[in-house]
């Protein structure tokens, strides 16, 4: 074996040293050391990345923007769906206590010209109606309000 050979066969027993460096970043550009090393292997990196940064943060602006349209838009459908709601009701409110004076209207005519029996009959089933109509009124409005109470159990809330 001549030296050489020696000197290789040294150097493969010898230990290697394998040296790995880790990098991370959570900004948007990396740090300066970085950076310049990018520079050094690109002069127009810098610019490049920068465009890039800009770029990211404007479309992230226009996603936010855009996301709170979308609930102002849900917030304000809701609401009028609400206003909706709550103009239906109170017109068949009004509508329901027209029908019931037109009742009673035509009880009162009817007894006035000589009908107080179908007066009475008409008069009594239109009370029964409207005493009926309430109670399941009320009876519909607390489901309902135990129904919200519930929700707000499981969703932890306490009233």
């Amino acid at each position: 074996m001549t030296d050489k050979d020696l000197s290789q066969k040294d150097q493969a027993t010898q230990p290697q040293h394998l040296v790995l460096q880790h990098i991370e970043w959570r900004t948007p550009l990396p740090p300066p050391q970085v950076l310049q090393e990018y520079q050094r292997i690109s002069p127009d990196t810098l610019n490049v990345l920068l465009r890039m940064v800009e770029k990211q943060s404007e479309a992230n602006r226009d996603y936010l923007l855009q996301d709170q349209r979308n609930a102002l838009l849900v917030r304000c459908k809701e609401e009028n769906t609400r206003r909706l709601g709550l103009a239906i009701f109170a017109l068949g409110r009004l509508l329901a206590f027209a029908i019931a004076l037109a009742g009673f209207a035509l009880c009162a005519y009817l007894a006035h010209k000589g009908y107080p029996k179908v007066a009475a009959l008409l008069c009594g089933g239109e009370l029964a109606v409207l005493v009926y109509g309430f109670l399941r009124a009320r009876a519909s409005s607390v489901q309902e309000g135990d129904a919200l109470e519930e929700l707000h159990d499981e969703d932890g809330d306490k009233h």
